[in-house]
């Protein structure tokens, strides 16, 4: 790690807010929003004096954390600038994108929260799933290469090998059953759908191989609900596969594609161009 990264690491840390449920409500419903993400309403169902009760207990933890300020009149209550701005991006943003991913180091599951000028990443402490922590890391650009490393992407250059298509369920059969089985094995059962052996040989290696494993949901707000588009990925010693499968129940297809990083990068960055294109129409 760089001097650089060093520091970046360090001003993140300096940066981060720590809240839980009830506090990150409060503060993204000072700021108009009612769509927190992966979060469930902590006062679903709570009679208005025990809103009014939580929110008096809320606002005596912010205070003393310095997440809110009292203004000189002693009535208005304000937020120190990072406060605001991670708030503002996790509680009003219309682009997300929800990660989980898993390897030998880590075992991470958060949500990006993406604007044009920056991007907050939330996540569940992991000492207690009641209280999130929210951290500035930079543009798109900059939060999509911390994910490639963080992810362990694998260098390997562009080819021409195709996709492998074939049965969803029996792409999932075929990954639960891969520890028990070899190469060659797993390898005859990808070619029976497209036939194809460069293609199969390399998904088998890398379902035997695996160094990482995860999962992305782009998520866009249309002002009435969130819309989803998913896709997976394996990471092998020397590939690396995006997975793309059908979502509506009578289909059965799924597509697996060798990507590099600078792929991945690319069709991250340009989904979320395009997203913030649309929304300025």
């Amino acid at each position: 790690m760089t001097t650089d990264d060093v520091d970046k690491e360090e001003k993140k840390l300096r940066d981060s807010i720590t809240l839980d449920a009830k506090e990150l409500y409060f503060l993204t419903g000072i700021i108009g929003s009612d769509r927190l993400l992966g979060i469930e309403d902590p006062f679903r169902g709570c009679l208005t004096d025990e809103i009014a009760e939580e929110w008096d207990r809320a606002k005596s933890a912010l205070l003393k954390k310095g997440y809110l300020m009292e203004e000189p009149n002693g009535v208005e209550l304000s937020m120190p600038p990072h406060v605001f701005s991670s708030v503002a991006v996790t509680g009003l943003a219309k682009r997300s994108c929800w990660v989980r991913y898993s390897h030998a180091s880590e075992a991470f599951e958060g949500y990006l929260h993406m604007t044009d000028e920056m991007v907050i990443q939330r996540v569940r402490c992991n000492e207690d799933p009641n209280r999130y922590t929210l951290y500035e890391i930079g543009s798109v650009e900059e939060a999509c290469r911390e994910l490639i490393e963080r992810m362990r992407w694998a260098d390997q250059p562009e080819t021409e090998m195709t996709s492998v298509i074939l049965s969803k369920r029996h792409f999932h059969k075929l990954y639960e059953q891969a520890p028990q089985l070899t190469v060659e094995q797993m390898t005859c059962q990808l070619m029976t759908f497209d036939g194809e052996e460069e293609g199969a040989l390399a998904l088998a290696r890398s379902m035997k191989n695996k160094v990482a494993e995860g999962e992305f949901l782009f998520l866009v707000w249309n002002e009435q609900d969130w819309d989803v588009q998913g896709l997976a990925f394996i990471i092998g010693d020397s590939c690396n596969w995006l997975i793309r499968k059908s979502s509506k129940g009578d289909e059965d297809w799924l597509t697996a594609t060798p990507t590099t990083k600078e792929q991945f990068a690319q069709m991250f960055v340009q989904w979320d161009r395009q997203l913030a294109k649309d929304e300025g129409r």
